[in-house]
């Protein structure tokens, strides 16, 4: 790649203006200009988000859309670099080349992000070359980049990339039950209210000790936001009481759940973008690679991710984030099952070790019990009677029992303490659990897993909070990675190659081209592609039989490429001028400040389509920017003679502007030859003959200052030879007879 930016210098022009305001985009008046701040939280966010490219971040604000987006992206980009598509792309035909190539591209991007963001690469002039020359470096890289890695890798990297997006800000509907909030003092309950945290749990004024007391003894969990820290020597002791002072007062203070929401919203991203990090910062090289090993701070990432981990997508916590949680949590959930199936098992122990015995009553007992009189007859009196084997079994059962539900639900000391006696010791059957106790224990058990669980939660938002523009940085290095990788792909698959560029030349030239759309259709396994080699102007590849020839025409057989090879040079072209690697194994080229195509056109056309053509034209003829003029087969707009007279005067008023290079696509190459003064040249693409499949026999790249006749008997032998109805084979056959008989 030639690059010398001492020759560049006075192409660097650029006529551009400050966007300073959002309203100064067109498209964008007060009311979207207020959707878009609302959206990113200021107008300098919206501006960066703008110029950033976000196009997919801006189509989701309610009210805008992507077709607005689009626009608006588009022309902040436009007022601020002084170019738009139609810049340098000057006809429809051109433009449509342009999208089609951009189609294809934009199906490489693996993000929403990636997929708008190329929208903004469109062919730049001239004064941009050495943005050009910039870009053309990057996805040079990029394209290395590619060929450096397997396929396997490719896939895992597309697959990561795929999971990529901007943070979406998702919103916190949760209220907190059993969490209150406490404050001293009017001002306070005013800016809790004004932040909107009383919408996720309760908030009370207090004055007293005494209420707040009240208030812990009724409530699993307590913040008391105070402006009198000694509060807190009076309710020392209070297990379930957390302080925090004026100045402490925030969202991750009171309600850290809807931090952790976010980011667990945004859980697949992340996972994906760290382990994107780890896979990307231990291969390939160049400068994308370099930036993202220095910008992407990946232990921040890795810490994120850990947490990430233990969290769902719904903000809960999973098992195995703190043993002390999962403890609490578990004996939570499984009390009231564990606690009926010990009564459960007591009671059927109890009845089989009973039944299975043989009680004897001493004759003592026996009168005893006799004379118990009807007053004093209760189930107490009875049972001070019962054997004391069968008493000693009631009481080591209830023992066992309890120390079994210690076990199955890991009960600390303290809460140990709770569940003494939790099995009366009487000898009554059935046995049940002291009914108090066990709600004790509950309430014992859920006061420490609130108080747990808003501890871990406000861990985990404050690392959160300290990574979050790790975080961001991350994924917006890996969205601008999409657009990066997704050329570096497209470049792989489509075979490009840096172009060399160089203001000194003037002219095109391309070495084993091949045409884009049909290369689409080579890697669908429909066709197999033939590259061609080809020359307009002044450049290093300086052909036998060629002399900087600007102004030519391509004279040859039908169906032999000529248009083909037209829409390979817009190709070429195009893709230079967007700064990205091209379809040929070499290509020399300068910058063009316009490119001109015209499609053959279908049919003669009318005498008001005529004049439009014409007035097409003279667009081309008015300006004397340096240009590329594509044309293919102009005699179609009217009689072969006019036609004839027509693209000569074209082609000596483009011969004038020694800028201007022209490739004409014709039959009519001797008649026009005859008419013009410009020095051209005329090429040819000839047919050879038919193959054994009655396939064209064609040398794609065309022979240097040779016309080559147009071979239209070799199409209708074809059709003679395949065509199976005796009445087309005999039209056929009398066709050809005519280019047998001597004129």
């Amino acid at each position: 790649m030639n690059q010398k930016p001492q020759n560049l210098k006075r192409h660097e022009v650029t006529i551009g203006m400050e966007v300073k305001k959002l309203t100064d985009i067109p498209g964008v008046g007060p009311k979207v200009a207020e959707k878009l701040i609302d959206h990113f939280g200021s107008e300098e966010s919206a501006l960066s988000a703008i110029f950033d490219g976000r196009i997919a971040d801006i189509a989701s604000i309610p009210g805008i859309g992507r077709k607005l987006a689009v626009k608006i992206v588009m022309k902040a980009y436009e007022m601020r670099e002084g170019v738009s598509p139609d810049t340098v792309l000057k006809t429809r035909d051109a433009f449509e080349i342009y999208e089609n190539i951009l189609r294809i591209i934009r199906s490489y991007a693996r993000t929403d992000y990636g997929k708008e963001k190329l929208l903004l690469y469109f062919p730049l002039p001239s004064s941009k070359v050495n943005e050009i020359l910039s870009r053309l470096k990057y996805f040079t890289d990029a394209r290395n980049f590619v060929l450096s890695l397997d396929e396997q890798v490719i896939t895992k990297i597309s697959n990561l990339l795929s999971q990529m997006r901007s943070l979406k800000k998702a919103v916190f509907k949760k209220y907190i039950s059993g969490r209150i909030v406490l404050v001293d003092s009017e001002e306070l309950l005013q800016e809790i209210e004004r932040r909107g945290l009383g919408a996720y749990c309760s908030v009370y004024l207090v004055n007293t000790p005494s209420e707040i007391m009240d208030f812990l003894r009724e409530n699993d969990y307590v913040i008391l936001v105070t402006r009198n820290p000694e509060i807190a020597m009076e309710l020392e002791g209070a297990e379930n009481l957390e302080v925090i002072t004026e100045e402490d007062l925030s969202e991750e203070e009171i309600i850290p759940e809807k931090i952790v929401y976010v980011f667990a919203s945004n859980r697949q991203t992340i996972i994906a973008a760290c382990e994107l990090a780890d896979l990307l910062l231990g291969i390939g090289e160049g400068a994308f690679i370099d930036r993202m090993r220095q910008e992407i701070e990946i232990e921040g990432l890795r810490k994120v991710k850990s947490l990430l981990e233990h969290i769902d997508e719904n903000g809960e916590l999973l098992e195995g984030l703190d043993e002390e949680y999962d403890r609490l949590n578990q004996a939570l959930k499984n009390l009231d099952i564990v606690i009926s199936e010990i009564e459960a098992e007591v009671n059927n122990k109890l009845r089989r070790e009973i039944t299975s015995r043989k009680a004897v009553i001493s004759g003592e007992q026996l009168v005893k019990l006799l004379e118990i009189s009807e007053a004093e007859a209760s189930i107490d009196a009875i049972r001070r009677w019962i054997p004391d084997d069968i008493y000693d079994l009631f009481i080591s059962t209830v023992k066992e029992a309890e120390e079994k539900l210690s076990k199955e639900l890991n009960l600390s000391i303290d809460e140990l303490q709770v569940i003494e006696g939790l099995f009366p010791q009487e000898t009554t059957l059935p046995v049940q659990a002291d009914r108090n106790k066990v709600r004790m224990l509950e309430d014992l058990l859920r006061k420490r897993y609130s108080i747990r669980k808003y501890k871990l939660y406000k861990r985990i938002a404050k690392e959160f909070l300290r990574y979050q523009d790790v975080v961001e940085r991350a994924i917006k290095i890996f969205l601008d990675f999409d657009v990066f990788f997704a050329i570096g792909r497209f470049a792989r698959d489509y075979e490009l190659n840096p172009p060399d560029i160089n203001m000194e030349y003037n002219g095109i030239a391309i070495i084993n081209a091949k045409n884009v759309f049909l290369k689409e259709k080579e890697l669908k396994g429909e066709i197999k592609v033939e590259p061609v080699t080809y020359v307009v102007g002044e450049t290093p590849f300086k052909p036998p039989n060629t002399n900087g020839e600007r102004i030519i025409i391509l004279s040859g057989a039908n169906s032999g490429g000529k248009t083909c090879l037209l829409q390979t040079l817009a190709q070429v072209v195009i893709l230079a001028q967007m700064g990205f690697p091209v379809p040929a194994e070499k290509a020399h080229l300068r910058v063009f400040d316009e490119i001109h195509f015209y499609a053959k056109a279908k049919g003669m056309v009318d005498a008001g389509a005529l004049e439009t053509t014409l007035k097409r034209f003279s667009k081309i003829i008015s300006s004397e920017e340096s240009k590329l003029a594509l044309f293919d087969e102009l005699e179609a707009m009217t009689e072969t003679s006019a036609a004839a007279r027509i693209i000569a005067g074209i082609m000596d008023m483009l011969w004038e502007n020694k800028n201007a290079c022209a490739v004409f696509v014709s039959h009519l190459a001797q008649e026009i030859k005859k008419l013009t003064k410009a020095k051209i040249r005329v090429d040819g693409i000839e047919a050879e003959g038919l193959d054994e499949n009655y396939n064209l026999i064609v040398n794609r790249s065309p022979r240097f200052n040779y016309l080559a006749k147009s071979t239209p008997e070799l199409i209708i032998e074809r059709l003679y030879v395949l065509s199976k109805d005796e009445s087309e084979r005999s039209f056929y056959e009398k066709l050809l007879s005519l280019f047998k008989t001597p004129s």
